[in-house]
């Protein structure tokens, strides 16, 4: 498939959907940049074919998971970001000395965690709230 195949906000948004299945398959940098890059901009999408009301997108995108997916975002793409400064991302795994104690069953390959506003997530947990959030903006303005 080609970019130019990407060409309607639904097309973006099953990209998103498979870049989600490829997160949670392998929790690395290079699927959780994919995915937040790409479920955020599923909203350029939806503004060049005019297909859902402008005021509803705009209210739509301020919810706090959207929010954050543009922070992961920008922070990927950008290494920066200008509207918090507090956004961190951090891996706990489950060796000795690679979460605390109890936290994760030893030898699990952990959690990745987004912490921001003295709030963590997970980043899968993010990742999944992410997709929802769409899949209900879509049933109800598409």
């Amino acid at each position: 498939m080609s970019t130019l195949e990407l060409k309607t906000p639904r097309d973006i948004l099953e990209k998103a959907k498979r870049e989600l299945i490829r997160l949670k398959a392998e929790l690395n940098v290079d699927n959780v940049f994919n995915f937040f890059v790409t479920a955020y901009h599923i909203q350029d999408y939806i503004k060049n074919s005019k297909s859902a009301p402008q005021a509803n997108l705009d209210a739509f995108i301020k919810c706090s998971e959207i929010q954050l997916c543009k922070d992961m975002c920008n922070q990927g793409k950008h290494l920066k970001l200008s509207n918090k400064k507090n956004l961190n991302t951090t891996h706990l795994s489950g060796t000795f000395g690679g979460a605390p104690f109890g936290a994760l069953p030893f030898n699990s390959s952990g959690m990745w965690l987004v912490m921001s506003d003295n709030q963590a997530m997970e980043v899968e947990v993010l990742a999944n709230n992410v997709i929802k959030k769409w899949e209900e903006f879509f049933k109800d303005n598409i």
